[in-house]
């Protein structure tokens, strides 16, 4: 079954009155939508336990949609929450800042560069948020030239809005790209934190160019203002990357990907990751760095256990560096 079970989704970071306003859904409204349409900021729409056919848009409002956990911190509500946006009204307005299973990502044109698709579970562009103790699983985005984010994608590149990615699980999803595809469990172009996440079996393919991050991919594209991105606490396992045909460019990091400056990457469990590739390029098959400057930090990482397979060659099983001044210590490798 295709599902993604909803906690807390807090956008732009406004901090709640200690009474906040409460709709319920389906008491006081009946979709969530509809809960979300009528909430001021600072409300709270809760929902009730059920599987709710939806493909929700927060507008740009800071409220917090929640779950029966928020009240009584009862986890057992989270599994039986369920959001499933696999029936869109629209095939290309599959995300959109919202909690989705089934979903198969926002489409995003612009000429005259190729079409791009991102965020199969949650899409969260020109904003902030906090997204807590979700599960994501089964998003599946369908081939596009470029493809990233099978579980969330955040953007786009060089906008100071913070997100905060805690305490899910990110399982199972999948991103098909024809030029590129990364981030099976997540790809994050925003500054903020990927903390306490387990990322399980997310698959990220691409048929001609590159696939990229099976589990994660954070990137800060070069830039030397960047915000700092940290990734910290986090379980990346058995999570793949492939590039098949023998005219590709590149397999690389099934576990994390990361690109850029200024990001921290420490205390996590990368293990059991797999790059699969045919062509004569690949690299590391747990962790790749790219072009990272002296702010990159490697530390306190355990990377175990990440192999290659395909009839190609593979350069770093563990870590992989391209070109860059990362600092990496108290790893084990």
């Amino acid at each position: 079954m295709k599902r993604i079970a909803v906690l807390i989704f807090l956008l732009f970071f406004f901090s709640l009155p200690a009474a906040a306003q409460i709709i319920h859904v389906p008491g006081d409204q009946p979709t969530i939508q509809a809960g979300i349409n009528a909430a001021a900021d600072g409300e709270v729409v809760l929902v009730a336990e059920g599987t709710y056919y939806e493909n929700i848009n927060f507008m740009g409002k800071a409220i917090t949609v929640a779950s029966q956990y928020y009240l009584d911190g009862d986890e057992r509500h989270i599994k039986k929450t369920i959001i499933d946006g696999s029936q869109p009204a629209n095939p290309d307005f599959g995300s959109v800042v919202s909690f989705i299973t089934g979903g198969t990502g926002l489409k995003v044109v612009m000429p005259p560069t190729p079409d791009v698709r991102t965020g199969g579970g949650v899409v969260c562009l020109f904003s902030g948020a906090k997204i807590c103790h979700n599960i994501f699983t089964k998003n599946i985005i369908p081939e596009t030239p470029i493809s990233y984010g099978g579980g969330i994608g955040t953007g786009p590149p060089g906008f100071p809005f913070v997100v905060v990615v805690e305490d899910n699980i990110f399982v199972k999803n999948e991103i098909y790209g024809l030029f590129a595809a990364g981030g099976g469990g997540i790809s994050d172009y925003s500054p903020g934190r990927v903390t306490n996440n387990k990322f399980l079996d997310n698959y990220v393919y691409c048929e001609t160019g590159v696939a990229s991050g099976g589990g994660i991919s954070a990137t800060t594209i070069l830039d030397p203002a960047a915000q700092l991105i940290v990734i910290s606490g986090n379980i990346i396992s058995h999570n793949k990357t492939e590039c098949t045909p023998a005219d590709t460019i590149a397999a690389i990091s099934a576990g994390i990907q990361i690109g850029g400056f200024n990001i921290t990457v420490i205390n996590n469990v990368v293990t059991h990751n797999e790059v699969i590739s045919s062509g004569d390029f690949c690299y590391g098959a747990g962790v790749v760095l790219d072009y990272p400057d002296d702010r990159v930090i490697f530390k306190n990482n355990l990377v175990s256990n990440n192999c290659f397979s395909g009839g190609g060659g593979c350069l770093g099983g563990g870590v992989a560096i391209w070109d860059g001044d990362a600092k990496l210590y108290n790893n084990v490798i």
